[in-house]
């Protein structure tokens, strides 16, 4: 019948089309099956890493409590086990307990503080310098770079401890060291990418951040954006490089070379970004994709004022800022911020009392900190890392309050300061 009615062609052209209704359908279903099976996928994929940030998140927890009853008040005596030099004036400097007793974690971007006995020098100097490896259970590592000394002695002036680390420092010196500490740190609990800028010798606490997160494999986006003048001068450079290799799509490493034209930038086959140039906010626009990242930076203290007032210019949070002082030049570009720095002073400036010293004067802005204002009025206070992180200067306070160009490593109690990053944010009688 169907003969009749269509003829041999239509019946023909009935057959194909129900040949291709069949073959769409079946498309239909395997399209959905693959998509299906994709959407299964991806939920056990979030579920597999939903599952693995527990685990890290509980070892970490359980390293975290660990830390806190593992550790030791004072000094305690480390002598080098190695000491080996990554570039030109720069020494890894390994540390090992003299007494041969396990050694307390740290969190990856904290210091060490050493005391040192400098050959010629009658009191011991103290100097603060960042840990540079992954946490383990048998030593310390540290990176320095050698500074020249200076011309005529003194036991402020940087150069000293360096300079003996780097040349004189051979296995077996014995030296004083006190706990890891420090709030330049990774968050273990955040997975937010993260944007690292460093100059010089800055890298070092991003060596430690990098060497830990290699180890939990990279759970976190980072991109490096590290300032050198030349070539030849990255601290660590080839392990810099050995990871953004190994982890290209976790680890993005930018070279920037300030001393370099544009021509002269190194020819490699690899994924390291060359740049000629300093790291600056146009860099940053340039390079990433918003300014949605946690922002840490450490290196010298032009760098880190022009970046820091960029960023914030940028709109990001000042909690999402994070930087490293490493010295009293770095304190003096970061009292421009500091805490209490808007409060209102009377005309002629509050009334800084040296109590022990019967000393009173007036804060101006020709200071920068009470330290600074103490040596400029004779009143002797011991100090040494002039960056807050030793807590050398610790001083009382009898009555007022202070305030900080930037948080110390470690917050002082209450009534007490350390004077060389306060600043008095009222009249303030100091028992010295």
């Amino acid at each position: 019948m169907f003969d009749r009615i269509l003829g041999p062609d239509g019946f023909r052209y009935a057959g194909l089309l129900l040949l291709t209704l069949l073959t769409a359908q079946s498309g239909v279903a395997l399209f959905s099956r693959v998509r299906r099976l994709r959407s299964e996928r991806r939920a056990e994929q979030q579920q597999a890493e939903l599952f693995r940030e527990r685990i890290l998140f509980a070892r970490t927890r359980r390293i975290d409590r660990g830390r806190e009853l593992d550790t030791w008040s004072g000094w305690r005596k480390f002598e080098v086990a190695r000491r080996t030099c990554e570039c030109s004036g720069v020494f890894s400097i390994e540390l090992v307990p003299h007494d041969g007793k396990p050694i307390p974690n740290f969190r990856p971007g904290q210091f060490l503080t050493l005391r040192v006995r400098v050959p010629g020098h009658p009191a011991p100097v103290v100097r603060c310098y960042s840990l540079s490896d992954a946490p383990t259970t048998d030593r310390y590592r540290i990176t320095v770079k050698r500074i020249a000394p200076p011309s005529f002695s003194s036991d402020t002036l940087p150069g000293l401890v360096s300079s003996f680390l780097c040349d004189q420092a051979g296995e077996g010196t014995i030296l004083d060291v006190n706990a890891p500490a420090g709030r330049f740190c990774l968050d273990a609990e955040r997975r937010t990418p993260i944007v690292m800028i460093a100059g010089g010798v800055g890298i070092t606490p991003f060596l430690s951040m990098l060497a830990s997160l290699e180890q939990r494999g990279f759970d976190r986006d980072v991109r490096l954006f590290y300032g050198v003048s030349q070539p030849g001068l990255e601290v660590m450079g080839g392990s810099l490089e050995r990871m953004a290799k190994a982890h290209p799509e976790r680890f993005q490493l930018n070279l920037c070379y300030s001393r370099v034209s544009p021509e002269a930038l190194p020819i490699r086959s690899s994924p390291v970004r060359y740049r000629a140039g300093r790291v600056d906010a146009k860099l940053l626009r340039e390079q990433l994709p918003s300014n949605n990242f946690d922002f840490y930076i450490c290196g010298p203290p032009g760098m880190l004022e022009q970046v820091t007032a960029d960023l914030r210019g940028w709109g990001v949070p000042s909690d999402r800022i994070a930087y490293e002082a490493f010295g009293p030049d770095s304190v003096k570009k970061a009292a421009t911020s500091a805490s209490g720095a808007g409060a209102a002073a009377p005309a002629g400036g509050f009334q800084v009392t040296f109590a022990q010293a019967g000393r009173s004067c007036r804060w101006d802005s020709s200071t920068t900190t009470l330290l600074e204002l103490a040596e400029r009025e004779g009143v002797a206070i011991e100090s040494n890392c002039r960056a807050g992180n030793c807590g050398t200067c610790w001083v009382a306070i009898k009555s007022g309050e202070v305030g900080y160009v930037h948080q110390p490593s470690q917050a002082p109690e209450s009534g007490s300061c350390l004077t060389c990053v306060a600043v008095p944010t009222s009249d303030v009688v100091l028992d010295v």
